[in-house]
């Protein structure tokens, strides 16, 4: 017997031969020919969005087109809403900085939450040659940290701390002439 479901079949959406994780290690100028159009769109959505270009911004979008699967439309609609949300966040403005020279110890609820919260910071590089931050967390005293860092000044910190991972990938795949994950 054959099948009464009438429901039109579904069309795979429109994708580019973009894998849906790429390697670590991968090399960046291949990626950046192979996928130059979509690049072009998405650098296009950045900078109408309001968002600034810097010496790394390849593989910044790059990880856009790869979260989307290779989907252009999908991702250039999610850069757009990075780039509001970067510039409302202060995200932007700490990538800036980061990029300029800035160091994340600069920023100081990373000082305050390292003293309410003991950690070694170590950056190193991990084996593919990715940059590695390595935290080791120890004298944790919650009531004093709740005492003396708000939600807010914690999420400042916790965003400087990732900016800088960001902006430390998006640096060595750059320095590296392959796209760095992590």
């Amino acid at each position: 017997a054959g099948s009464t479901d009438s429901r039109p079949e579904a069309k795979p959406p429109s994708r580019l031969s973009l894998p849906a994780q790429i390697e670590a290690g991968e090399p960046l100028a291949a990626l950046l020919l192979d996928h130059a159009a979509p690049l072009a769109a998405l650098r296009e959505a950045y900078e109408a969005a309001g968002g600034e270009p810097d010496a790394y911004l390849d593989p910044f979008l790059l990880r856009f087109l790869s979260g989307a699967r290779g989907d252009a439309a999908r991702a250039c609609e999610w850069v757009r809403g990075a780039v509001r949300w970067r510039e409302e966040s202060g995200a932007s403005s700490l990538r800036r900085g980061l990029l300029r020279g800035g160091k994340v110890l600069d920023e100081t609820e990373v000082l305050k939450l390292l003293t309410l919260c003991p950690m070694l910071l170590s950056h190193r590089t991990g084996g593919k040659g990715g940059p590695l931050t390595l935290i080791h967390v120890g004298g944790f005293d919650a009531s004093r940290w709740y005492a003396t860092q708000s939600a807010a000044q914690f999420e400042a910190a916790g965003l400087m701390l990732l900016e800088a991972a960001l902006a430390n990938c998006d640096r060595a795949s750059v320095e590296a002439g392959r796209l760095v994950r992590r």
